[in-house]
């Protein structure tokens, strides 16, 4: 690789929604990695490693409907098949937990489908009151993630 095809590359991914690329040609080495802002907080996706492929990218989901439980009261649920993640790496706290409160607009969990990580964001201002998954669980489409209750 000649070095303006390296800085291409590299301007490529700060431009791109990836966190991590790693790059392997004959002698050429590159392993680029770098921190996506989630709702103004910088948080680290670790790269989680599917089918050996280390290459990951993010996009955010609005859940796909929410449904009033009660007058006050909303589940959030998955937008998509995948696995839910309550926090963005296995060292980090939980996007979220029971009695927290959340404004609209606020990460709220993660689901990975296809190798590629999806932000699911809270769609209303107010309190958790109950988180019905557990980390790194399959979810199905449509499946209650967390319900809030709405202020």
């Amino acid at each position: 690789m000649t070095l303006n095809e390296i800085k291409g590359l590299i301007k490529e991914f700060d431009e791109s929604g990836l966190s991590f690329l790693e790059l392997e040609c004959k002698e050429t080495k590159i392993k680029l990695k770098k921190k996506i802002s989630m709702s103004g907080k910088n948080k680290e996706i670790q790269n989680q490693a599917v089918n050996n492929n280390p290459v990951m990218e993010t996009s955010t989901l609005q859940p796909v409907s929410e449904t009033k439980v009660t007058d006050k009261l909303v589940a959030i649920k998955a937008p998509l098949v995948g696995v839910f993640y309550e926090k963005p790496n296995p060292e980090a706290r939980p996007f979220v937990t029971a009695g927290q409160k959340v404004s609209k607009g606020d990460v709220v969990c993660l689901i990975e489908a296809m190798k590629m990580i999806n932000e699911v964001t809270s769609p209303v201002n107010g309190t958790v009151k109950k988180i019905a998954v557990n980390n790194e669980a399959l979810v199905s489409f449509q499946e209650v993630l967390m319900e809030i209750e709405e202020q």
